[in-house]
């Protein structure tokens, strides 16, 4: 994927992280579910990219959309006269034929027959581990559940720290001292004649404030996933039924005036000054969380963490970055759209110039 922005530069174009970065992470989910590239190149003009973006655009809409039957349930006709009931089942349709291309679990199948059990190499991925697991009835998931688990899975993993990284991006661009900082942590750390690795990022400080203000300023979900009360409990004074449905406000948590000084600006150098705030911890760090907190906080938090450090170093570290011609820091465009995530309006354009040389891209 640096190789193909690496071919972006040499042919002139602007870069489109959100292309770009969508690329990357479903890459990375599709290697780990399915044990297969779904993207190679070529990432803006593919019939199947196209339907890929398509179908996690409107997956994360329509679940971050307000359904008045969902907290009045006798208004259902309501939802039905808005035309929401056929949103979903095309939407659902959509999921159904893009992830039964990318899943393909019928020739998982065929591949497991014509191994047998004479490839002692072989390394099982998720939809092998789930095809021959068993239930508590001791029978094998059906292939439609396991087409469920596998696109819930990618949903979820490829949206989420796409979205981060074009944020990251998005506010660095803005502050050119930044990158020159961080750049020059990941030439002393990193050198300059090998791609950033996992094993880099406990050693590069800055960028993980760079990325933890930018979970702060924007938290993918910020208003975190709805919860459910299971006993009555009480908190600071308010009694609250069981069943009663919880939704916290990360947004108005990470931007607390109480907590930060000038919560509205991106400055990494607030959590320089506070190493100890830990974003993936369960119970220590109320002031940022991301993703969520205690036992149930996103179950996929390291890998989603992971994934947008690497990305935001080795963009960083193998490019400079730049406006594209006729747009100016004044006139960049932060708009942003709501639904499930809150991503930006319009896909960002970067014109990037590579920092490495070609061999170590490519």
């Amino acid at each position: 994927m640096m190789k193909n922005l690496l071919n972006e530069c040499k042919q002139g174009n602007d870069v489109n992280l959100k292309s770009w970065s969508t690329g990357v992470t479903a890459n990375i989910m599709t290697r780990m579910l399915m044990n297969k590239r779904f993207f190679e190149s070529d990432l803006e003009n593919t019939k199947e990219k196209e339907e890929f973006d398509l179908m996690v655009d409107v997956t994360f809409a329509n679940a971050g959309t307000f359904i008045i039957s969902d907290y009045v349930p006798y208004l259902s006709f309501i939802t039905k006269l808005q035309g929401w009931q056929k949103t979903f089942e095309e939407t659902r349709d959509l999921k159904d034929r893009v992830g039964k291309k990318i899943c393909d679990i019928e020739g998982h199948k065929e591949r497991a027959k014509e191994r047998g059990n004479n490839n002692k190499d072989y390394v099982p991925d998720f939809v092998d581990v789930l095809l021959t697991s068993s239930f508590d009835d001791g029978q094998p998931p059906s292939d439609n559940l396991v087409f469920i688990l596998l696109n819930e899975a990618l949903t979820a993993g490829i949206e989420t720290s796409a979205t981060t990284t074009q944020w990251a991006m998005s506010e660095l661009i803005l502050n050119p001292h930044l990158i020159k900082q961080a750049q020059e942590e990941l030439d002393v750390v990193v050198g300059v004649d090998r791609l950033v690795q996992d094993s880099d990022i406990p050693k590069l400080p800055y960028l993980r404030a760079i990325v933890k203000e930018t979970f702060r300023l924007h938290p993918p979900a910020p208003f975190s996933v709805p919860r459910e009360s299971t006993q009555p409990s009480q908190v600071m004074g308010y009694n609250l039924p069981a069943q009663t449905i919880l939704i916290f406000n990360l947004f108005a948590i990470h931007r607390d005036p109480d907590v930060y000084e000038n919560p509205n600006m991106f400055n990494p150098d607030r959590f320089m000054k506070h190493p100890e705030v830990d974003h993936t911890a369960m119970y220590n760090y109320y002031q940022l969380m991301p993703f969520g907190a205690g036992r149930r906080m996103c179950p996929g938090y390291q890998l989603g963490d992971m994934l947008v450090h690497l990305m935001v170093a080795n963009l960083l570290h193998s490019f400079d970055w730049g406006l594209p011609k006729g747009e100016n820091v004044e006139s960049f465009d932060m708009s942003e759209v709501m639904s499930l995530v809150v991503s930006r309006k319009n896909p960002l354009y970067l014109v990037a110039k590579p920092r490495l040389s070609d061999a170590h891209l490519a």
